[in-house]
């Protein structure tokens, strides 16, 4: 699950009635799973509503409400960032690397409609994370086709972009491949239906010659379903494709199995609550009117509060998540390690 989202769970919109139309209501996940609400009068402050369906549209309390939300969970994790950072001193560096050499030599026969690559962890990267910022598929000028990313175990593809007409190029995409959920492996597939395979190696580097393989399985898949499953494997060519990527460390500890009822989901939660309380008041300081009755010199007051009592999680949870901080890894002089801390 996506980090953001993840955390978004925690944090409710308000309690309060309004006559939206559930459509209208649909990305906006009002319920907190664990009872916290932005306008909770604790911690921030009341609001006003009008009781239409004018609450929710673009400019309307909800939509300052969901702003506030989004806001905050992305500044909480960065903040996590940082104050792991300061206390252990550990800074992590992207790797970046390449699936598959650029040189090729001749064309590969596949008679399956759907190749591409597998990635699956050789260790256990709690906190890794893949980004791929482009693929090449060469020898398909001209043509159409679909390259999709799987997730194994789910039916539908994470992601997907369909070229018309290929130029040839490089595929700009962006994709966020975790490695790990709730402590399990996740295997993945980039598949398309591109006609031409040429032939290319297939190797991937930390930097230097240490190859990647060492610590990430990466093999060629050809299949007649669309998700790559059931297909013949192979690792000396990935069929044709060509990946820029990089691993870094994440923050899904964030996101683990962290016992959301009074353990460290729970203070988690409250710190992801908090910090989006602190961007809401930030955002009605300046423009209290007509979002809440409070005047301005209580809402600075409510947010130095909840800044204090969201450094006090941020503490209690760097002291108790454990193991949960290591598990990733980094290249370093032309080595790959598994890291001791992640940032």
């Amino acid at each position: 699950m996506d980090l953001n989202k993840c955390l978004e769970k925690y944090i409710g919109l308000t309690q309060s009635k309004c006559d939206c139309k559930p459509e209208d209501l649909e990305d906006f996940s009002p319920e907190s799973s664990i009872g916290l609400y932005l306008d909770s009068e604790k911690y921030s402050v009341p609001l006003q509503y009008i009781g239409t369906k004018i609450d929710c549209d673009s400019g309307g309390v909800l939509d300052i409400l969901r702003d506030a939300r989004r806001r905050g969970v992305s500044e909480f994790v960065s903040l996590m960032g940082r104050t792991v950072k300061d206390k252990y001193g550990y800074e992590d560096l992207p790797t970046s690397f390449f699936i598959g050499r650029d040189s090729e030599n001749g064309a590969l026969t596949i008679p399956e409609t759907y190749r591409g690559i597998e990635i699956r962890p050789r260790d256990l990267y709690r906190n890794g994370l893949i980004t791929i910022s482009g693929i090449w598929v060469k020898g398909n000028k001209g043509e159409d086709f679909t390259i999709k990313l799987f997730r194994e175990g789910e039916d539908a593809a994470e992601e997907s972009v369909t070229i018309q007409n290929h130029d040839g190029g490089k595929i700009e995409v962006d994709w966020t491949l975790p490695m790990t959920d709730a402590g399990r492996q996740i295997i993945w597939r980039i598949v398309g239906d591109y006609p031409n395979a040429r032939n290319i190696k297939l190797k991937a580097c930390c930097s230097g010659t240490n190859p990647w393989s060492k610590y990430m399985s990466v093999k060629g898949v050809a299949s007649d379903n669309e998700d790559g499953t059931e297909g013949k494997y192979n690792g000396k060519h990935p069929n044709g494709m060509r990946v820029d990527a990089s691993f870094h460390c994440g923050h899904q500890w964030l996101c683990g199995n962290n016992n959301d009822t009074d353990g460290l989901g729970r203070q988690i939660g409250e710190g992801a609550y908090l910090m989006s309380v602190i961007e809401l008041l930030s955002l009605l300081e300046n423009r209290p009117v007509p979002f809440t009755p409070v005047p301005v010199e209580m809402i600075a007051m409510k947010k130095d509060a909840a800044w204090e009592q969201l450094m006090i999680r941020v503490e209690w949870i760097i002291e108790n998540a454990g193991n949960r901080l290591s598990g990733c890894a980094n290249c370093s002089k032309d080595r790959l390690q598994k890291a001791p801390i992640l940032i």
